[in-house]
């Protein structure tokens, strides 16, 4: 009675503690890639190379940035995609759970601000763009028209971008400014550009193709004597373009080996290099 009181007691503590990703009675490995949208296409794409070479190995990525990291937290998910830092708050509380942070930086976005047309303000440096997303400057005290900035925001749940500009960047829980909302990156260029006094801000994506045409993309200065940079790929990648944001996977290192032997075949890949083939 012992013996089996002990093997159900193991049997129990196993099936709780242990952080090992879903294995299938063929011995098939299952890991669960979830976080960032901005992150989730490319990471699927590098994930399905990874499967080739690894027959043994199924990974299901799937993006929503809120709901996340209380699966991580719970071990609904191997795989952590993150697009900004993770705060002080959330370290601590996967060390609650027992988990092994391991925190792997896969590359960095940039995020571009958007103007109106009309508006004369070409570049700003960082600090005055700061300044100008809290209240602190009006578009005149930075060379423009004698104006209030209006905030334009993108306000979802799973935009990470927006968590990143508010925590990271900007170290805010909301801006001061007046914020015009919207529900989509899609149409963020379209709503700059028929707002006076417009200040928003979107993923690089977002401004690339002809959407782009529609708004000023403004230059940022890192300080007053630098250079202003437009955001694209290469001042991404050079670093030249001041405000960029992390792209990070996460798991446990006490996990399946297979988990880390992922990230490390993403990581090898990069972020702005060319698209792998499939």
């Amino acid at each position: 009675m012992g013996k089996i009181l002990l093997m159900m007691l193991s049997v129990v503590v196993f099936g709780v503690f242990s952080p090992v990703s879903a294995e299938a009675p063929n011995g098939q490995i299952t890991i669960r890639v979830k976080g960032s949208d901005d992150m989730a296409g490319r990471v699927d794409t590098f994930s399905k190379v990874f499967m080739k070479d690894n027959p043994n190995v199924s990974v299901v990525v799937s993006g929503g940035s809120s709901a996340a990291f209380p699966d991580f937290l719970e071990r609904n998910c191997e795989v952590l995609m993150l697009g900004h830092h993770l705060s002080d708050e959330q370290k601590n509380a996967t060390r609650a759970k027992g988990i092994q942070l391991n925190e792997r930086l896969v590359g960095y976005g940039a995020i571009a601000f958007l103007t109106y047309p009309q508006n004369p303000v070409d570049e700003v440096t960082v600090e005055q763009l700061r300044k100008l997303m809290i209240g602190d400057l009006t578009w005149k005290q930075v060379g423009g028209n004698d104006e209030p900035v209006v905030v334009v925001s993108v306000e979802t749940m799973t935009s990470d971008t927006r968590m990143f500009v508010l925590r990271d960047f900007l170290a805010v829980p909301a801006v001061r400014s007046k914020v015009e909302r919207i529900t989509s990156f899609r149409t963020i260029a379209k709503k700059v550009a028929e707002t006076q006094g417009a200040l928003g801000f979107c993923r690089l994506r977002d401004v690339e193709g002809p959407q782009g045409s529609e708004v000023k993309v403004l230059k940022i200065k890192n300080v007053p004597d630098s250079p202003a940079v437009a955001p694209s790929r290469t001042s991404i990648a050079d670093g030249s373009y001041p405000i960029r944001r992390p792209f990070s996977l996460c798991f446990d290192s006490k996990g399946d080996r297979n988990v880390e032997k992922l990230v490390d075949f993403i990581v090898s890949k990069g972020w702005t290099g060319a698209k792998p083939q499939k």
